[in-house]
């Protein structure tokens, strides 16, 4: 009998109980920085990148898979891979190398961190393992919480087939354009109704609220990221009147588009 998501899940939850996962790299850096390896290369690890700034192309012997804001990948030990940015777009990830024996992967996670819980644990990770007293316990525990959201959502998309994880791409591959639901009904051949029920219980909003929310987000990283002018920043987030675009970010980050600039600049 073929297992459950659940027997899955706590199969890999008895696999690294008692492991420590050492983390062997962890580094933080932009699209300049020389760490980056544009070579065809593998690791004698589990690496994990986390985007959270801009957008790149990674390519496997078979694949092309494209990443950007918030997304979450992970090459499983040994697997070969080339990463290829987007030379006139910032970017920044957070990387990690971790050992985990006995873990045995077919082919790459990805993912989007939907609701940015894994950004707070892998900024954490990489602050702690910087800082001048790293704390091994601390940082192994993070990493277990990582580790168990990961295979959580990469399970869970594995038993619905990525509906959702389809419309989110979506909805990051089209933000400037006019997204409707049944735009979105049509990508998974569902009605308007079902997929608006199946992705409120699977992520607690709804499609729209949804989708302003990754503009806004968007437009929160182009605003510290870059020196374009808000109206630009509103039209690339899929905004056509700057006026709705501020009510928007206002009502979602409690400031003004300038006000959060200069806050955070």
């Amino acid at each position: 009998m073929e297992k459950t998501v659940s027997d899955k899940f706590n199969d890999f939850c008895e696999l690294i109980k008692e492991q420590q996962m050492p983390v062997v790299f962890c580094e933080r850096f932009d699209g300049s920085s020389e760490i980056w390896n544009f070579n065809r290369h593998k690791h004698d690890f589990v690496e994990l990148l986390y985007f959270l700034y801009g957008d790149a192309e990674v390519m496997l012997d078979d694949e092309k898979v494209d990443a950007s804001f918030y997304d979450v990948i992970v090459y499983p030990e040994g697997m070969y891979h080339t990463e290829h940015l987007e030379i006139d777009k910032y970017q920044e990830i957070i990387c990690l190398g971790v050992k985990i024996d006995g873990l045995e992967l077919d082919n790459i996670i990805h993912f989007q961190d939907a609701d940015v819980s894994l950004k707070w644990l892998l900024e954490n990770i990489h602050m702690e393992k910087k800082s001048q007293n790293p704390c091994g316990d601390l940082i192994s525990y993070y990493v277990k919480a990582a580790a168990l959201i990961i295979a959580r959502r990469y399970l869970d998309n594995e038993q619905s087939g990525d509906d959702i994880g389809r419309i989110i791409q979506y909805m990051y591959d089209n933000i400037a354009d006019d997204i409707t639901v049944e735009d979105i009904a049509e990508l998974i051949h569902v009605s308007k109704s079902y997929v608006s029920r199946k992705f409120k219980r699977s992520t607690g909003m709804t499609l729209i609220e949804y989708l302003r929310m990754i503009r806004v987000k968007m437009a929160m990283t182009l605003l510290v990221s870059t020196k374009r002018s808000v109206e630009d920043i509103a039209f690339t987030v899929g905004y056509n009147s700057p006026k709705y675009f501020y009510t928007a970010f206002k009502k979602y980050a409690g400031c003004s588009p300038s006000e959060f600039r200069k806050n955070n600049w």
